[in-house]
């Protein structure tokens, strides 16, 4: 999804779903190097609906 932030636009991708936080986190620390070196971090859909 796309959103704007401090006047730029900003591309998000959604990456599964996880029962809880905790999982979350440890999915992302298995993620790719490459793609951690993109700060990924983890969110609810509840801080994503606000966002939109």
């Amino acid at each position: 999804y796309t959103t704007v932030t401090n006047g730029k636009t900003l591309m998000r991708l959604i990456y599964g779903t996880f029962p809880n936080h905790k999982l979350a986190k440890l999915a992302k620390s298995k993620l790719p190097a490459e793609l951690q070196k993109l700060s990924p971090w983890a969110r609810s859909f509840k801080q994503i609906k606000n966002e939109l």
